[in-house]
């Protein structure tokens, strides 16, 4: 035969997923249905007492009152009697209906559990018998000093599931402004990081602008002792170009006498060819119009010798389209004539056609 297995609370709790008061309100409450042995000082559970704490977790889950549970677990799981010379009175502690530790070895203990089913099942059909030797009555739950004493032990731990909850919502508000002020406090860190940085640019920023500004103060320096030499040189300068500037309006005012004169001498000169030139033309302007007249005298001359043969030429014309009307007429008399004779006269008498003379050509 196999070990049975046993939890402790906390392996209850964890099994079962729930706070580990809650499972020793269960415990305390229902105690009658519970399975334990006692191993040195504490108590260990068996196999029965995880499945009917997860029948309380289910029922509980499905929202059934303390008196449905009570019930369903009378009508599904057998009570373990309570020994009358081992029964403990219950405690302040919260320890309200518990058991007396049960006799034998660990390994005894299925054997033994299988006894105390057989005997609860009579004590369940006939809850006013008479209790065998060596054993207490079984008592119902509600009447019992001690669920009234777990009840409100129970209302107690119920509390204290409130107030534990509520300190571990404390816990996690904690938590929470925890991490937010080591976020703030990162932050913060990081502000601070980067203001020294920034602080520090700035200063050597500072610093380089300084030395600027000591290298401009020295430029300035040199660029005023430079501007003075500059000054005396432009000064020197002033002076030589306002010398300059006589002796250059002294030459102009020379040069521009000298100009006049050549210019003068120029112009007389231009004058005198354009004279000449004028003069030249009007020669070339008075024989080209002497040769225009003598051109446009041949040209008359020759236009009316044209419009002279131009009239013979049309009067002979005029003779010729005479000359050829009056011979038209004389062919058409003619050709009446040789129509109107007998074709065997005109075959034996033919007469020759006379023709008219080529008129002359007209020249």
């Amino acid at each position: 035969m196999t070990q049975e297995k046993y939890y402790t609370v906390m392996e209850l709790a964890e099994r079962i997923g729930v706070p580990r008061t809650t499972i020793n309100d269960w415990l305390n409450r229902y105690a009658p249905y519970m399975d334990f042995t006692m191993q040195g000082k504490r108590r260990i559970y068996s196999e029965n007492t995880l499945s009917v704490l997860l029948r309380i977790s289910q029922l509980r889950a499905s929202g059934s009152s303390s008196f449905q549970i009570e019930s369903e677990l009378a009508a599904t799981y057998a009570v373990h009697p309570e020994t009358a010379d081992e029964t403990p009175a219950p405690s302040p502690s919260g320890d309200a209906g518990k058991e007396a530790k049960q006799t034998g070895p660990a390994p005894s203990s299925e054997p033994a559990a299988e006894n105390v089913s057989a005997e609860a099942a009579p004590m369940e059909e006939e809850p006013n018998s008479p209790a065998s030797p060596g054993t207490a009555l079984v008592r119902n739950p509600s009447e019992d000093p001690a669920v009234l004493l777990g009840e409100r032990f129970r209302e107690m731990l119920e509390k204290m599931d409130r107030m534990e909850k509520r300190s571990r919502s404390s816990a996690q508000r904690a938590w929470f402004f925890f991490a937010f002020a080591a976020i703030l406090m990162i932050l913060l860190g990081t502000a601070g990081f980067f203001a020294h940085r920034l602080l520090r640019d700035m200063e050597k920023e500072a610093s380089e602008k300084n030395a600027e500004l000591a290298r401009l103060t020295e430029r300035a320096t040199n660029l005023t002792a430079g501007a003075q030499s500059m000054r005396e040189q432009l000064e020197t300068l002033q002076n030589g170009l306002a010398a300059q500037e006589k002796e250059f309006h002294a030459a102009l005012e020379e040069n521009k006498a000298s100009y006049e004169k050549r210019r003068e001498a120029e112009l007389a000169a231009q004058k005198d060819r354009f004279a000449a030139e004028r003069l030249e033309l009007v020669r070339q302007m008075e024989s080209a119009k002497k040769d225009a007249e003598a051109r446009e005298a041949e040209y008359k001359k020759q236009r009316a010798e044209a419009d002279r043969r131009l009239k013979e030429r049309t009067e002979a014309l005029k003779k010729q389209e005479a000359e050829i009307d009056r011979l038209k007429k004389e062919a058409e008399k003619l050709r009446g004539t040789v129509t109107a004779a007998p074709a065997d006269k005109l075959a034996a008498d033919p007469e020759p056609e006379k023709t008219a003379p080529a008129p002359a050509a007209v020249k």
